[in-house]
């Protein structure tokens, strides 16, 4: 009931000033402590309960006996129904009987059949009232008795070819009596029924008078409390809207934090789902890298078994070949002709490049495959022994020391080097050969150079010379494989580092390659 005064102010109008003109009118109202207000408020709910329910009572007996009213009504329109019914049925009984016109027996059959019918709708009427069903239950053998009696004479009087005289005695004076008992039992009934209606009409009336003094009396007290209570309270309106309108702020901000949160959650369930994305890729990808490097194992397993037992096969006849070149060169003694011994040497010269060549193919079998621990290198040390090991003629390789330290595998750059700095010994001039090793800081790697002042090499043949079993002269001018480079290039590119040549083909050749400085070459 207060809720009418709780609407919210109107656009600009000062929330205090609305709030003291609604607290105003009851500032009259004494003042009622909470428990109190507590206990009117629920006397004003219980009350209005009883008056409910004692409406709902009051209106079921109404209803209880509007419904017996018009079930006395009913009854009597049934008893009626019987009286006329049966009287039509005996009018149409004599006028067949004085005319013999057939033409009445339709009517009269009707008429019989509408008692009976009749009588079954009084029993039905009259079930909720036991005196007046046992009437009705007594009151069908004397109908029934009646109408066989009606059916006798009309079909005597059928088979006659002359109606009656109408002087004769037409009924019985059995007839006579059993309509009159029946006439009797009817009006026993109607004036029976007829005192039962005044009596529940009078009692309905009386019950819709009490109906309406609870409902309105009910509501009266109700509404007078309610008016108390409402009073009381709104002695704390104005400080329950200051308080709402607190909450109502506090709510709002609080709804913008949970959506700002709501939309955090989002994006972290977003990139969540994201990562998750990522990772499954991830693991998908490392399960196929770790596949792939045990299929490259294996394979490499393989290889490595393969270079082994094919440098070990083909070099077993190279060594019979040798060994029978030997022992004719022994056997023939000075008896050898310097053709001979000329066609000895070549054979011996071809053996030995074959045992080269298989040689090369297994180190570029071997090369960048094998993985040892990485250790820091010293490449002037490194340099030193690879020059030691070629052993060329002095001042001949020309090392631009200090060189940086490395750290990585320190026999593959050492075969780096052994190749380069040997094919810069092998193609150099045949007088006056200059060979010169150095190196250059880039970024994060190392640019290393081996340059001779050899014939060069043409640039059409900058790349060719990196493939295997490649060389520019004739193999017999020149005692080579064609696989140190190719050699090179693998070492080098499976460290991440870079190969080339620098030429113009005529004033000597450099080449260069990069390696990882100190802490990037593992």
């Amino acid at each position: 009931m207060a809720t009418s005064n709780e609407r919210a102010p109107a656009a600009g109008a000062e929330p205090d000033a609305v709030i003291g003109a609604r607290v105003a009118p009851a500032s009259w109202a004494p003042h009622m402590p909470l428990r109190l207000r507590i206990i009117a408020a629920f006397a004003s709910a219980i009350l209005v309960l009883v008056v409910g329910a004692s409406s709902l009572v009051a209106m079921q007996r109404t209803d209880a006996l509007r419904r017996r009213v018009r079930s006395s009504r009913l009854l009597l329109l049934a008893l009626g129904d019987v009286r006329a019914d049966l009287e039509r049925a005996v009018a149409g009984q004599r006028g067949f009987l004085l005319t013999h016109d057939r033409a009445l027996l339709g009517p009269y059959a009707r008429a019989a059949e509408a008692v009976r019918a009749d009588l079954s709708a009084l029993e039905r009427t009259a079930r909720d009232n036991p005196a007046q069903r046992r009437r009705a239950a007594s009151l069908r053998p004397i109908v029934e008795s009646r109408l066989r009696a009606l059916a006798r004479a009309v079909a005597e009087v059928a088979e006659s070819p002359r109606p009656l005289d109408p002087t004769s005695s037409i009924d019985t004076q059995a007839g006579q009596v059993a309509l009159t008992e029946i006439r009797t039992a009817l009006a026993t009934m109607r004036s029976s029924e007829e005192a039962a209606l005044r009596s529940r009409v009078a009692e309905r009336s009386a019950s819709d008078n009490v109906t309406m003094g609870v409902v309105i009396g009910g509501t009266a007290i109700a509404f007078l409390l309610a008016i108390v209570v409402n009073t009381a309270l709104q002695r704390g309106i104005g400080e329950q809207l200051r308080s709402r309108r607190i909450m109502e702020e506090q709510a709002a901000r609080l709804s913008r934090q949970s959506q700002e949160l709501a939309d955090e959650l989002a994006r972290a369930a977003l990139l969540t789902e994201q990562l998750t994305r990522s990772n499954s890729e991830l693991v998908r990808t490392a399960a196929q890298h770790e596949r792939a490097m045990e299929a490259l194992a294996a394979k490499n397993l393989e290889l490595d078994q393969f270079a082994y037992v094919a440098s070990h096969d083909l070099k077993a006849p190279l060594r019979g070949i040798s060994n029978l070149a030997h022992w004719i060169e022994e056997d023939l003694g000075d008896a050898l002709t310097a053709d001979v011994r000329q066609h000895i040497n070549m054979m011996m010269g071809r053996v030995t490049r074959m045992e080269a060549l298989i040689d090369g193919i297994l180190q570029y079998a071997r090369a960048g495959r094998i993985s040892r621990p990485p250790v820091d290198v010293s490449v002037d040390s490194l340099l030193d022994e690879v020059v030691e090991l070629l052993a060329p003629a002095e001042n001949v390789v020309q090392l631009a020391k200090p060189f940086p330290h490395v750290v990585g595998d320190r026999t593959q750059l050492q075969q780096v080097f052994m190749n380069l700095v040997s094919n810069a010994l092998k193609y150099g001039r045949s007088s006056g050969s200059t060979v010169r090793v150095g190196c250059v800081q880039r970024d994060t790697e190392l640019e290393f150079f081996v340059s001779d002042n050899g014939p060069g090499i043409p640039p059409q043949h900058h790349e060719r010379i990196f493939r295997m079993f490649q060389i520019l002269s004739s193999r017999d001018a020149v005692e080579s494989t064609g696989v140190g480079l190719a050699v090179v290039r693998k070492i080098v590119e499976t460290r991440g580092g870079r190969v080339w040549v620098d030429s113009d083909g005529e004033h000597g050749a450099t080449f260069r390659f990069t390696w990882p400085s100190v802490g990037q070459g593992l």
